[in-house]
This record gives C-alpha cells, structure tokens and sequence, in this order.
C-alpha cells in the first residue's frame, strides 16, 4: 500500500507536483503548493505510456520540454514533475508556440513558467529514481544501471564489430592495395 503521508513528505523536499491516479488515469490525489509550478497536463497521455514498456516506471518527455517521472505501483500511478533537466532556449519555444496558435501573452506566461521549474542534472534524476523507489517500494535499487548496461553492452558489440570491419578493409595484401590506388587514379583522371 502506498503511504500518501510519505509522497507529501516527498512532495515537500523535492519542490515537485506529485500526482496520484487509479487504474482508470483519474486522479486521486495531487501534492501542490504555491512553491510548485505546474501547468495543465493530460495524464491519459503520459499514463498510457505504460503499454510501450514493461518497466514499473517511465520519464515522460512533455511536449514543451519538461520531464516527469512516472511510476506504476499496485493499482496506483504516481506522476512526478514537472522539471526541466536542460535550458528551455526561448526562441525555439516561442516558434513551437507560435506554430500551435498561441498568442503573445500566453507565450510569454509558458516562457517564464518554464523557467522557474526545478532544475535536475542527469544525476540527479537517477538519483531522485532511487530516492522514489525506495519510498514507494521499501527498496533500494538502481533500476536505471541495468537497461543502462544492456544498452552500453549492445552498443559497445556493434562498434567492435564495425572496428573488425573497418579494419579488414584496410587490411590488404599489397597487390589489392596496387590495384585500388590505380583504379582510383583512373577514376581521377
């Protein structure tokens, strides 16, 4: 059972919304304050996110450049965010808006809303996944260093295998080596 004293705890050091919805994307329960910025965001969005992963949580990338943290325990998602983990370039959003038809005074109110949000570095968000886990959960895990090395791991085979590549083209006996230097000359000329 989630403890919803400890995610107001959680709401209240963090500096963040956190939002509480049943199986059905309603919300339940919704941890603000004056301190918090928040906008209007669809949960049914971010929420139906969940049938492309088969992880217990998500970051959910919002459409204005903020992130969220999404986790799904028992019959319970809990929506942390919003935050922003890299600068919001002002002009790039005025254009996005501008091409959603918002007008200028609104743009103007999105531009500084954003702004103000929390600002988390990569480690740190790794940092708040392990923090949240463990209150919601009861355990402590890194549940990013395991994706994380299959990731590293396939990336790291497929580059191995374009060095082993890229070396037996290179690797020529001198005769195909004479042959491609002239065959490239005549090209030339």
């Amino acid at each position: 059972m989630i403890d919803f004293l400890l995610l107001k705890s959680l709401h209240s050091l963090l500096g963040l919304t956190i939002t509480v919805c049943d199986q059905n994307f309603s919300v339940i329960r919704e941890y603000k304050s004056e301190k918090t910025i928040s906008l209007f965001y669809n949960h049914y969005l971010i929420l139906s996110n969940f049938s492309k992963t088969q992880h217990d949580f998500l970051f959910h990338y919002g459409s204005l450049g903020e992130l969220f943290l999404v986790h799904h325990i028992q019959q319970y998602y809990i929506i942390i965010g919003p935050w922003r983990s890299n600068v919001i370039d002002p002009l790039l959003l005025k254009k996005k808006l501008t091409e959603t038809q918002i007008n200028a005074s609104e743009q103007n109110y999105f531009i500084d809303r954003l702004s103000q949000l929390p600002f988390f570095s990569l480690s740190q968000i790794r940092e708040l996944l392990i923090v949240t886990n463990y209150c919601l959960t009861g355990v402590v895990k890194d549940k990013l260093s395991e994706p994380l090395h299959y990731y590293t791991k396939g990336w790291s085979n497929s580059f191995d295998l374009d060095k082993i590549k890229q070396f037996s083209k290179q690797n020529m006996s001198s005769y195909k080596y004479q042959y491609h230097f002239e065959n490239n000359i005549l090209k030339v000329c």
